[in-house]
């Protein structure tokens, strides 16, 4: 490059050149500037650059640091449900409760402890009974018993809002839950097989997709509980009612019930045999006009379809009441 290349040429009318200035101090001041940016900008980059490498690396401290407190507070609660103090233990349970619903790495280790601790708190009890049924009167849950179940609904139930994710089926077989009022919570996909459920009032809690295979469910209350695909096939009932609850597509094969009653449910395509139906009394219940269930005819009010919300859509409904006499 030549010092003319940069000059400024000033031509004639007659296209020849006039005059030929150069202002060297200039041009270097202008080719200074340039260079002096463009290190500038470099400069900028490798400093952005290590302050976000920086940053990288002070949160992967801070999250290990966390995880650490984490799995301390995990432990330590753990080992809180050891203690022969049920205050202890049910202190234990709470801080176990916050942990999970707070940490997602906690949530699954969490739900797996509190299903061991319910299922080994009453081991020996639970298992003399399957053996000889005719022991005396089930005494109540002890209170950190409950506290679980319900920590495990309500941990549950805030992953459900804040993940989204299949759900593992949570394992409760062959246990005893006597006198626990539980409200609320999540139990979908829960296994209550074999289980003994005496005497409890749940309220708003979610049981679809929950095996009640077998279970003995006596003197309980159910309301505005959801059992959607639920199977309660071979259970035994007794003495419970079931207030507007949903039961649409539940498994009601071989159920032997007693004194049951359906108070405004919701029992779309149901299928009751006559085993259900032997001791079972429904009032005011109703179906989706295209997903009726399977009962006698006189079961079906004449004249009482009606439009109903079911599920945030308003769909027509037949209404089912058992006939009197």
């Amino acid at each position: 490059m030549t010092w003319q290349s940069v000059s400024e040429v000033t031509y004639d009318p007659v296209g020849g050149v006039k005059e030929v200035r150069t202002d060297k101090v200039r041009i270097v001041q202008q080719i200074l500037l340039t260079i002096g940016g463009v290190l500038a900008l470099i400069l900028a980059a490798w400093r952005t650059w290590t302050a976000h490498t920086q940053a990288q690396t002070g949160l992967k401290q801070v999250a290990i640091s966390e995880r650490g407190q984490h799995l301390d507070r995990y432990s330590k609660a753990a080992d809180m449900l050891d203690s022969e103090k049920t205050i202890v233990r049910q202190a234990g349970i709470y801080s176990l409760r916050e942990l999970a619903i707070a940490d997602d790495a906690s949530f699954p280790l969490t739900i797996q402890l509190l299903e061991s601790f319910i299922k080994g708190h009453d081991a020996v009890d639970t298992a003399l009974r399957h053996y000889h049924p005719h022991l005396t009167p089930i005494k109540p849950s002890p209170p950190d018993v409950g506290d679980a179940l319900r920590a495990i609904g309500a941990i549950r139930a805030m992953r459900e809002v804040e993940y989204f994710r299949p759900w593992r089926g949570v394992e409760l077989g062959c246990t005893i839950f006597a006198d626990l009022v539980i409200q609320g919570g999540n139990y979908i996909q829960t296994s209550f097989g074999s289980t003994k459920i005496i005497r409890c009032h749940f309220f708003g809690s979610d049981l679809r997709h929950t095996n009640f295979l077998e279970t003995d469910i006596r003197n309980s209350e159910f309301d505005s509980c959801s059992f959607n695909e639920a199977s309660f096939y071979l259970a035994k009932v007794s003495d419970v009612h079931f207030s507007g609850c949903d039961f649409e597509n539940v498994n009601t094969d071989e159920v032997a019930t007693e004194k049951v009653e359906l108070y405004g449910c919701n029992i779309s395509n149901c299928g009751f045999d006559p085993s259900f139906l032997s001791g079972a009394k429904f009032h005011n219940c109703f179906a989706r006009i295209d997903a009726e269930p399977m009962l006698p005819p006189e079961y079906r009010v004449a004249g009482s379809e009606a439009l109903r919300f079911i599920d945030s859509e308003e769909v027509m409904t037949v209404e089912y009441t058992t006939p009197s006499g």
